[in-house]
């Protein structure tokens, strides 16, 4: 079952914002030892959609992975860790401070 993190940018006053954000797609493997996800990003020109979101990195997610794909990955997780934790660490290049 596909699941779903939505990442969004703040204003000047610490609100959610309307403009920006990211949305990952994300599937556990059967033996929960992997997580594969793929991303969708709104730039912060365009207003934030989490329908589309969706819709574009459930796409990315399924799509046939291309060797050079920057938009979907595959991290090893850490039992005991929130999944969804372990992949935005993964997307910002943190995963050893998850």
């Amino acid at each position: 079952m596909t699941k779903f993190i939505h990442i969004r940018t703040q204003d000047e006053q610490g609100r959610i914002a309307a403009h920006g954000g990211v949305t990952v797609a994300y599937v556990e493997h059967e033996d929960h030892s992997q997580a594969t996800y793929a991303i969708s990003i709104c730039t912060r020109n365009d207003n934030y959609d989490k329908r589309r979101g969706r819709q574009i990195a459930q796409g990315r997610l399924w799509k046939r992975r291309a060797a050079n794909d920057q938009f979907r990955g595959t991290i090893d997780l850490v039992e005991g860790l929130p999944v969804p934790n372990q992949i935005v660490a993964a997307i910002l290049g943190e995963q050893e401070n998850v």
